[in-house]
């Protein structure tokens, strides 16, 4: 059986030389030929049947990690009480709260955990119930030593070892950016040194016994800090009371949907202000290069935007990296599949639903519709060359408070929970994006409906 990076070199070699065909085509202005046709349909049936196999490869090496994972103590926890994890329940928890009565067993064990967590990152937890990283979040075994290298200038850098681990992931979350292959650090204490090398060694040619120049390779300084983000959610005392998992997963999941949510759009419009108390996300990142639009009501995407966004990263030697993407909303989406590459021709700017130029599409609507002169529902296309370079970073677990009054009149409980967060893009270079395009008049009126 081929590895999965054989899989991928395999399919990619194949989009390359489908890619040539059509290029080849395009350069001299015409259509595809009969024979090209031909081969460019059997490509095509190629590259679906390998993306098909590379899906079966993934699910196989994530079981075999979950596998070595269940061999591998975790966070000092035995074997043993890592199976135990699976009888935590976050409805128990929270009713024992509402009735005012003492945790006991693995929920008083885990909000204990917590505690502890959150006075050695220097944390304070208000609620009467916690939920420790272990429980809280799908993380991961890392290792954030930092060492500094001798170098001309005062510089960082960081190694991070990572394994992944099977946990339960109450708030896992399940983020856009993540699908494009954005990393998460969890359990970090204080502020996390990020740098990225901005310059690196230069090589030069000398005669034989000429003394060779010295590189200055510099780094730049990036850290990480926490920022607090909470959500609430109202639930019935009823609801509390069901022994059920699926309630249970329920809960977890209406909270995951709003923490993602919240995430995601930090990882991409974030302003970084103190006033706003958010991350820096992507799209106000300095060095992200932005493609201009002059139209003052934005315009529709073309296929030689598409080419000038991975191109950026390309010029400046930052295409490095098997995690490349696109992030578009569903408007968008649906305009680039309708917009030809060349007029009269049936060959479009995306032709399927996961896949753009070669590079992996990942759709959301947290790429939203903004005003731009007349139009409303102006938005972003987001390239990466490697989105690896995105670092979601968490501290701690969850303080959990169950307030049993606000909604007391309409027999609900308040389930607040909040956490710290944040983003931080290493290499900025790597990342182009264009602001302002609009989807087809066909696709806006649809959206209208």
């Amino acid at each position: 059986m081929k590895s999965l990076k054989q899989l991928r070199e395999e399919r990619q070699a194949k989009i390359d030389e489908a890619q040539g065909l059509i290029d080849t085509a395009k350069r001299e202005t015409r259509s595809l030929n009969g024979d090209e046709k031909t081969k460019y349909d059997g490509l095509d049936k190629e590259i679906d049947e390998l993306a098909a196999d590379i899906v079966r490869a993934e699910k196989v090496e994530q079981r075999n990690a979950e596998q070595a994972g269940r061999q591998t103590p975790l966070n000092n926890h035995n074997t043993t009480e890592k199976r135990d994890l699976s009888k935590f329940s976050l409805s128990k928890m929270c009713l024992d709260v509402v009735e005012n009565r003492n945790q006991t067993g693995l929920e008083l064990e885990m909000s204990q955990e917590a505690v502890k967590e959150a006075r050695e990152l220097g944390l304070t937890l208000e609620g009467r119930a916690h939920i420790p990283a272990i429980i809280a979040f799908g993380s991961q075994k890392r290792d954030n030593t930092v060492t500094m290298p001798t170098q001309p200038e005062d510089g960082s850098a960081v190694v991070f070892d990572e394994q992944p681990q099977e946990m339960l992931g109450i708030l896992r979350p399940r983020l856009a950016i993540m699908a494009l292959g954005a990393k998460m650090l969890t359990g970090l204490r204080g502020e996390l040194p990020l740098p990225g090398m901005t310059q690196g060694a230069v090589a030069t040619w000398k005669g034989e016994i000429d003394p060779l120049d010295k590189s200055n390779i510099k780094f730049n300084r990036g850290n990480m800090k926490p920022h607090r983000l909470g959500t609430y959610i109202d639930v019935s005392k009823q609801f509390l009371v069901q022994t059920s998992p699926d309630v249970d997963a329920l809960l977890r999941s209406d909270l995951n949907a709003a923490m993602s949510q919240a995430l995601d759009v930090a990882a991409i419009y974030g302003t970084g202000l103190d006033a706003d108390h958010q991350p820096l996300g992507i799209l106000n990142t300095p060095g992200v290069y932005v493609l201009a639009i002059t139209d003052a009501n934005g315009r529709v995407p073309t296929y030689a935007d598409i080419i000038a966004l991975e191109a950026s990263p390309e010029i400046v030697n930052a295409n490095a990296g098997n995690q490349s993407g696109y992030l578009m909303n569903s408007k968008i989406k649906g305009t680039l599949k309708n917009t030809q590459i060349v007029g009269g021709q049936a060959l479009m700017v995306l032709m399927n639903n996961t896949e753009l130029n070669g590079a992996k599409l990942v759709v959301s609507n947290i790429v939203a519709d903004q005003t731009r002169g007349t139009a409303t529902n102006a938005s972003a296309i987001v390239y990466g060359s490697d989105w690896s370079n995105v670092i979601l970073g968490q501290w701690g677990g969850l303080d959990l408070t169950v307030d049993n009054l606000t909604q007391a009149l309409v027999g609900k409980n308040r389930i607040i929970v909040q956490s710290f967060w944040d983003v931080a893009v290493r290499r900025p270079n790597t990342f182009s994006a264009i602001k302002g395009v609009v989807p087809s008049a066909q696709i806006a009126a649809l959206a209208q409906q």
